[in-house]
């Protein structure tokens, strides 16, 4: 079976966004390895930098905190 190619990040710092607990989610999840939440805001380790730009256009922001993945 043919596997699709992919490559191992040590560092997720880049690929991690959030949003606000209140923000719909959906199409930011649709693209989603990981997700978190906190007391405020839910973050998601996205797939790849193409969900990472997708999920900003929608009204994420890149997570700057200690990532829970």
């Amino acid at each position: 079976m043919a596997r699709p190619d992919c490559s191992v990040v040590s560092d997720p710092a880049g690929y991690a966004v959030s949003l606000d607990l209140s923000s719909k989610y959906a199409p930011v999840l649709k693209k989603t390895i990981e997700c978190a939440e906190t007391k405020n805001e839910r973050i998601f380790l996205m797939k790849d930098k193409a969900s990472v730009k997708e999920s900003l256009e929608f009204g994420a922001e890149i997570y700057d905190g200690i990532i829970p993945f």
